[in-house]
């Protein structure tokens, strides 16, 4: 639904809106709360490299495991977050977790 710019203070120039987001089960291996965590920390810093925002938050995994865990997954080192697909994401969960 959408919510209008007069709704807020200071007053933006551009109307809002409001989205709902179901979600799926999609494996049942996969722990939720980790995997947003995961999913958040890669997201982090929109600019930087996502091995970069993944080395913050795990710290029981060096940049060496996490670069072999990457050209496992056959990932660029340089890629970002938002160049992930979904089942991307499951794939580097499941390395990083299982």
């Amino acid at each position: 639904s959408i919510v209008s710019k007069n709704s807020f203070w200071p007053k933006p120039k551009v109307d809002s809106a409001i989205i709902k987001i179901v979600l799926q089960k999609i494996d049942k291996k996969i722990n939720e709360k980790d995997f947003f965590n995961l999913a958040r920390a890669g997201f982090a810093n929109r600019r930087k490299q996502l091995k970069n925002n993944l080395k913050k938050i795990l710290n029981k995994i060096n940049e060496e495991k996490l670069e072999k865990i990457f050209q496992e997954l056959n990932f660029n080192f340089k890629i970002r977050a938002q160049e992930l697909s979904v089942n991307d994401w499951i794939k580097l969960y499941k390395k990083i977790y299982e």
